[in-house]
């Protein structure tokens, strides 16, 4: 059941929903003023912080500059190798860290103090890049009753067709507003003067135990996984021990929270890994981005299919497979004057369970039957009829 307050989110949401916005007679991209929105204010954040701690100004421009030109860089040495424009925000968020780390020492300055900076102003730049991918739909999480609808303008942009008209979970919003906390917090520690690397290390810690969480909520298929984790998430605990080992060696200082959100982050690892071992290794697979926006093409296939065939007077059962062995058959009962709409759901390769089918009966009502209701009936063994009845 939807919630006065659920309706009023999702109105919220759709609304922020829109990959142009329009200036008189100009549309321009939103995702690209949002991006220039957070240079603008990362630079801001860094004027007064600079100012706040007597830096040179002559310093921030050498790294505002540097800070432009490895993202402009590392952006186009990916489209080349990879075929498309692709920003993969830890892969400019190190390699930014390092040219800028490499700039300071050539200039002879400390290091710590001027990384404090580049950090929450790249910080600053992602709170602005998450509102970019939520009104464009880069970045989106899985789907969800509450959250945000893309259209068919989004489609022609590049968000995947199959999931239009789909609520998805608003990840990218979460994420904005936890590293706004975050920047916050690393800019209140500056402001106080706590020893250099203490933003820096904040940053890393805090911003990567959110990280490693949200990734379990995205929805987009294009990213690597390995071991039943995303390249995110490895990347957030790789930098979250490199942080502890620099406190441990004494570059930076220690703190025992730290080590707790490191102990943390590994602890969820490990659990999550272990519940998915018990579980059995079907249920992930079909779950997965990437099988999820398979299934739902799949869906659109055979409603495709069963229309053809109600032009053509043809009468025939047509099948879809996925990768992952989910067979899925798809027709509407034409003597039911409710309009009801069938599926057939089986696996390849083995017996499907009465708890697989449930969810997998969730993941579908969701993405194509929110407002309907659902009655699961068992078939013949491993085979679970799905009736999705709807409302006039």
């Amino acid at each position: 059941m939807f919630t006065k307050y659920h309706l009023t989110v999702n109105k919220i949401f759709d609304h922020l929903a829109r990959p142009r916005l329009a200036f008189s007679n100009l549309r321009v991209s939103a995702y690209k003023i949002c991006g220039y929105a957070g240079i603008g204010l990362a630079l801001l954040l860094n004027i007064v912080l600079f100012a706040h701690q007597s830096l040179s100004f002559y310093i921030l421009a050498a790294l505002a500059a540097n800070m432009l030109l490895t993202f402009y860089v590392l952006a186009l040495a990916t489209k080349v190798v990879v075929g498309e424009e692709t920003l993969i925000y830890y892969h400019h968020e190190i390699a930014i860290l390092l040219t800028s780390a490499l700039l300071l020492w050539l200039l002879d300055r400390p290091v710590l103090v001027y990384l404090d900076q580049v950090v929450l102003a790249v910080g600053m730049f992602l709170v602005c890049g998450r509102i970019g991918c939520l009104m464009v739909g880069c970045c989106h999480g899985r789907p969800h009753p509450w959250g945000v609808r893309y259209h068919r303008e989004h489609a022609a942009e590049g968000f995947e067709s199959c999931l239009v008209g789909v609520r998805l979970f608003p990840v990218q919003a979460l994420e904005a507003l936890w590293v706004g906390a975050v920047v916050l917090g690393g800019s209140v520690l500056v402001v106080k003067n706590y020893p250099p690397g203490e933003a820096l290390a904040l940053y890393t810690m805090v911003y990567g135990i959110g990280r490693f969480c949200f990734e379990f909520v995205r929805g987009d298929s294009k990213r690597p996984h390995w071991l039943g984790f995303s390249e995110a998430q490895w990347t957030t605990v790789i930098l979250m021990m490199l942080t502890l080992a620099a406190e441990v060696g004494g570059l930076l200082t220690w703190h025992a929270w730290h080590a707790a959100l490191a102990a943390a982050t590994l602890a969820i690892m490990i659990a999550v890994a272990g519940f998915r071992r018990a579980r059995g290794h079907t249920m992930p697979a079909l779950r997965h981005p990437g099988h999820v926006i398979e299934l739902a093409e799949i869906i659109d296939l055979l409603s495709d299919h069963r229309v053809n065939e109600t032009q053509e007077e043809t009468f025939s059962i047509p099948v879809g497979c996925t990768s992952n062995g989910l067979r899925i058959s798809s027709g509407r009962l034409v003597d039911s004057a409710s309009g009801i709409c069938h599926y057939a759901l089986s696996q390849k390769d083995d017996q499907m369970t009465e708890k697989t089918a449930a969810r997998l009966a969730a993941m579908i009502q969701q993405l194509r039957h929110p407002l309907d209701t659902l009655e699961i009936m068992p078939g013949k063994p491993g085979i679970y009829h799905l009736l999705f009845q709807g409302h006039k």
